[in-house]
């Protein structure tokens, strides 16, 4: 059985109205339900060539890595932007850029919902 989690969904990272700001700059975050206090937060990106995948695949990747904690972990699943074969698509390191300012996000900003759950130091 699954432990209970706290999911906070499409959570941007990038302002509204950047530029090249979408969808594709959302995270997830999944907290435990019985958060003992800030926890180290895990940052996961799917796995893809940086052509396809979305973070709603991976929910039960961020429980399982909670539940295997004992609850002591948060995890952030993240969007990025990804390529296709049009001549206009995102090229590397664009997708690279984009987990960075993920990541980025994570660690400094103070407002995103479920960060006073986050221990950003470890």
């Amino acid at each position: 059985m699954a432990p209970a989690v706290q999911v906070h969904k499409d959570i941007p990272y990038l302002p509204a109205g950047s530029s090249g700001a979408s969808e594709r700059h959302l995270f997830d975050l999944y907290l435990p339900a019985a958060c003992p206090g800030p926890v180290p937060l895990v940052v996961f990106m799917h796995a893809s060539a940086w052509h396809f995948g979305d973070k709603s695949e991976f929910g039960n990747v961020a429980t399982g890595l909670i539940e295997a904690s004992a609850n002591q972990l948060a995890v952030a699943v993240i969007n990025y932007e990804l390529s296709s074969r049009a001549a206009d698509s995102v090229r590397h390191p664009d997708h690279l850029n984009s987990v960075a300012a993920a990541v980025r996000f994570l660690v400094t900003d103070q407002s995103y919902p479920g960060r006073s759950a986050v221990d950003t130091s470890q």
